[in-house]
Formats: structure tokens, C-alpha cells, sequence
């Protein structure tokens, strides 16, 4: 419990230290608005669900996936990241796989994805294989990248930082770094409510679906 303040008139906040304070509570009415939002996404669309179920019980697929993240750590370092700054993410990201492996609940696996640390290591981990895929097809990536950027800032500026939006470039090398492939549904912004489709690497067959709202993905289940 808070400790009583001292029975003394309080100075209401003059110029900037006003501002400071709208800005402080407009942050916080927004952080707010988000979390009623997230809360309202989890109701109505659980991240879990018979779909994700029975991707967990494909191990074929399940050891494909798990050979090529265990390589991609060697690819990283082979490149130029630093083993050291790379390890915990990507043994957070090997312990989920194993996790998945070990045949976990349901209920255990959406726990390790809602907990904080490890949703931000294992978002962390992908952007950095998303750098790495850019940074080894740059040949190829250098003609989409604006600015007069070179791949390699674009990534240290858009990629690798954690808040950064991700866009049709991200998802194409994210899809070609772990060999899924991804079909995204952007919104139209028109009034029809339709969706235009894109499948990522072009031709192959999806297995992934993601609902692309202005800022914001969502696991689409077929």
C-alpha cells in the first residue's frame, strides 16, 4: 500500500511538465486500448487451435523443421553475427522445437508462446534469420531495398530491430530461411472486404496462413 503523502497543496504542472503528463496519460489510455484489443483477438481468435494440433503431430515435418533451425545458428556465425549475441536466442528458439517434439500440450505450448521472455527471444531469433537470408541473397534483395541503402544497413535499420513493421521483403526471406511456405491475405482497404492473397516463395503450396492488417499479422486457420 502506497504511503500517505504529506497533507500539503500540490502544484499542478506548468508548460512542458503539463505536456509531459497529457503525453504520459495518452500513452498509457493507448497501451490500454491495445491490451482490451489483444484480449478481444484471444477470445475470438485462440492462437491454438485443431489446426496447430495436428501440425504438432506431423514429426515429419516437425524434424525437417528442426534440422534446418539447428543449421541456421552455423549459417548466422558463418556470416559475421557474433556466436555469443546469437546463442540464447536461438537455444530459446531450439528449446521450443523440443518442446513440440516431447509431444507438450497444447496448453503448455500457447503458456511458452504468452510468456514475455521467450516470445521476445524467439521474435528476436527470426529477425535475425530474416537478416541473414537478405544479407546471403543480396545480390537479388538490393533492387527492392529504397533510400540508397545497402542491404546490410537495411537490415541493421528494419530488420534486425525489435518494433520494426514487416513487409512483403521480411516474409519472403523468413519463408526461404526456414523453407515454409506462407500465404498471406492483405486487406483490402476498400469497402468490399475482400482480401488479396500472396503466396510465399511464389508457386509452392502454403502452409502457413496469415491475415495482413496494417501493423499487425494473424494466424489464419484453413
Amino acid at each position: 500500500m502506497a504511503a500517505e503523502e504529506p497533507q500539503q497543496q500540490k502544484q499542478e504542472p506548468l508548460g512542458s511538465d503539463a505536456e509531459g503528463v497529457n503525453c504520459l496519460a495518452y500513452d498509457e489510455a493507448i497501451m490500454a486500448q491495445q491490451d482490451r484489443i489483444q484480449q478481444e483477438i484471444a477470445v475470438q481468435n485462440p492462437l491454438v487451435s485443431e489446426r496447430l494440433e495436428a501440425l504438432l503431430d506431423d514429426s515429419k515435418e516437425l524434424q525437417r523443421f528442426k534440422a534446418v533451425s539447428a543449421k541456421s545458428k552455423e549459417d548466422l556465425v558463418a556470416q559475421g553475427f557474433t556466436e555469443f549475441t546469437i546463442e540464447d536466442f536461438h537455444n530459446t528458439f531450439m528449446d521450443l522445437i523440443e518442446q513440440v517434439e516431447k509431444h507438450t500440450s497444447v496448453a503448455d505450448l500457447l503458456a511458452s508462446f504468452n510468456d514475455q521472455s521467450t516470445s521476445d527471444y524467439l521474435v528476436v531469433y527470426l529477425r535475425l534469420l530474416t537478416s541473414g537470408y537478405l544479407q546471403r541473397e543480396s545480390k537479388f534483395f538490393e533492387h527492392f531495398i529504397e533510400g540508397g541503402r545497402t542491404v546490410k544497413e537495411f537490415c541493421q535499420q528494419e530488420v534486425e530491430p525489435m518494433c520494426k513493421e514487416s513487409d512483403h521483403i521480411h516474409i519472403i526471406a523468413l519463408a526461404q530461411a526456414l523453407s515454409v511456405s506462407i500465404q498471406v491475405e492483405y486487406m483490402d482497404r476498400g469497402e468490399g472486404g475482400t482480401t488479396n492473397p500472396h503466396v510465399f516463395p511464389e508457386g509452392s503450396e502454403p502452409k502457413v496462413y496469415l491475415l495482413y492488417r496494417p501493423g499487425h499479422y494473424d494466424i489464419l486457420y484453413k
